[in-house]
């Protein structure tokens, strides 16, 4: 209801402080000609304010205003249309497109306005089409290794493109903090695990359905901050988010009833391009408020998507558990949440393990994946790749020059035998000559 009343504030200062004109933006924007409700409203708004307040003390009189509330229990009583022309855009801290209507907006993406609003899909209309050809993405339900399920939506092409030019040249253009490492150039797992090598206590801790908790306003926020009036930057909102389709809900492979509630609602896409980046960027205050922590008990932070590192001296085993309580208050506070299974504290004598990288005395691979990875070689050079493709990977040829390159990132030297390996496969399924020897 308060996103409602400001709109409807937005609405009532939009032009002339006076009677008739009020009512018609009122009724303009509500679809309900002279509605009775209006008119009364507008008559006590202008015997509270006799001249134009700002749009912060007209709200909150609004929102006090208990004919007001009444009314607005009415399900049927929201926004319909926008007023026209929109605002203009303000001046933009970062180097951003300037677009301040919708045509601006669809003719830099190469649309007509109707197409843009097919794919933004505002009212959900193309969502809940029977027709699967119809939908703006595909669902895949992927089992995590931990147990249970997380849902791929991946967009079609028409609407990736679109993704990808608001990535490249908006969103990319706005910068996380510091600490965040993921989905942005420049930065790697690599490079979010070196930080913590050869430290004393490093304490992980994940964030639960991180993309799914990012809701469309906090994305319309996003896009509010780096210049564009209200009505684009919800534009640019609904082309980044999506409410999952109920009969996808219902084919859940598994009940974890937080995240499907949060599927429900307008959120980021995992498997969107930018969901990414703007994910990275509605944790910024996040990141603020845990690097203050470790700043404060002399501890380094950093962020990799979901997964949040903490490293230091031996004093933060005996506080490990204070702080981890005091990240999960500040996680809730900006709309996420803690998955406390997955917290770990590990000491420099256990193997101190962050996203598959051990970082006990140095940067590296945890030697049950090179080994599992060299016997796979070894045996798709021996036998033939096809045998070895247990999992099914349509493109099992790529998928381990991908872990290749993964091992090669951290220790070149492991890579570069692991390569050699790889060359000897053919991949006509003809077996090479392969001995015991060539994989030491």
């Amino acid at each position: 209801m308060t996103w409602l009343v400001r709109e409807f504030a937005g609405a009532l200062l939009a032009g002339p402080w006076e009677r008739r004109p009020m009512i018609a933006r009122l009724a303009y924007v509500t679809n309900l000609p002279e509605a009775g409700w209006i008119v009364k409203l507008v008559a006590a708004v202008l015997r509270k304010h006799g001249e134009p307040p700002d749009h912060e003390a007209l709200t909150d009189w609004l929102y006090s205003h208990r004919p007001l509330q009444r009314v607005l229990v009415d399900p049927e009583i929201r926004i319909r249309r926008w007023l026209e022309p929109p605002l203009e855009m303000a001046d933009s801290p970062w180097d951003v497109p300037p677009l301040g209507s919708r045509k601006e907006l669809a003719t830099w993406l190469g649309l007509d306005v109707q197409r843009l609003e097919a794919l933004a899909d505002e009212r959900g209309r193309v969502r809940e089409a029977r027709e699967q050809r119809m939908r703006h993405y595909r669902y895949t339900w992927i089992a995590k290794r931990a147990g249970g399920h997380r849902l791929l939506e991946a967009p079609k092409p028409r609407l990736r493109a679109v993704q990808r030019l608001v990535l490249d040249d908006i969103v990319a253009k706005v910068p996380p903090h510091d600490a965040a490492h993921g989905f942005r150039a420049g930065h790697s797992v690599v490079g979010f695990a070196a930080v913590h090598v050869g430290r004393e206590v490093v304490i992980r801790v994940d964030l639960h359905a991180f993309f799914a908790s990012v809701s469309r306003p906090r994305v319309a926020a996003i896009f509010r901050s780096a210049g564009y009036p209200r009505e684009i930057a919800g534009v640019l909102a609904a082309l980044c988010t999506h409410r999952t389709p109920r009969d996808v809900l219902a084919a859940a492979p598994s009940r974890e009833w937080s995240e499907l509630a949060k599927l429900r609602g307008a959120h980021l896409p995992q498997g969107a391009p930018t969901s990414g980046a703007l994910a990275n960027l509605a944790a910024y205050r996040l990141d603020v408020r845990v690097a203050a922590l470790a700043a404060a008990i002399g501890a380094s932070y950093t962020r990799y998507a979901d997964d949040l590192v903490l490293s230091g001296p031996r004093a933060l085993a005996r506080a490990a558990s204070s702080i981890v309580g005091r990240i999960g208050a500040i996680a809730h506070d900006e709309g996420f949440a803690l998955n406390f299974r997955k917290t770990r504290v590990m000491t420099a004598s256990d193997r101190q393990r962050i996203t598959g990288l051990v970082v006990n005395e140095k940067l590296a691979v945890t030697r049950d994946e090179v080994d599992r990875l060299r016997a796979i070689l070894f045996n798709c050079a021996r036998t033939g790749p096809a045998a070895q493709n247990r999992e099914g990977h349509a493109d099992f040829r790529a998928h381990l020059l991908g872990r290749i390159s993964w091992v090669s990132a951290v220790d070149r030297g492991k890579g570069d035998r692991l390569r050699a390996l790889f060359d000897r496969i053919r991949w006509d399924e003809a077996p090479a000559d392969a001995t015991d020897e060539d994989v030491r």
